[in-house]
């Protein structure tokens, strides 16, 4: 996925998402801004994370285990990393990875 990133106020709008993102989040969220939908698998803490990366100028890795996975074998526990894309002089965009563990 890529993210728009806007300073102030700090936003973190959706611009490309993955099917598989949209299919497990439930709802398609290219063009949302992160802070206008539920934060709910797998885009949980997503603005804390956006937030760390930017402020480091660094990757950043967040990892989430459901407490469902002893019964779905781990369908809704995953990591995801984001990754900041300078451009005139500042961060204005995210690459973001998920992947199911």
């Amino acid at each position: 996925m890529l993210i728009d990133v806007f300073e102030k106020p700090e936003r973190y709008r959706f611009s490309i998402v993955g099917r598989q993102i949209n299919e497990r989040y439930g709802t398609a969220i290219a063009g949302k801004f992160a802070d206008e939908i539920e934060a709910r698998n797998p885009i949980e803490y997503l603005r804390s994370q956006g937030s760390a990366t930017v402020e480091r100028g660094a990757p950043t890795y967040f990892q989430c285990i459901s407490d469902a996975d002893a019964e779905t074998r781990g369908s809704h526990s995953y990591v995801r990393m984001l990754f900041p894309m300078w451009g005139e002089g500042h961060i204005g965009m995210l690459m973001g990875a998920i992947s199911w563990i």
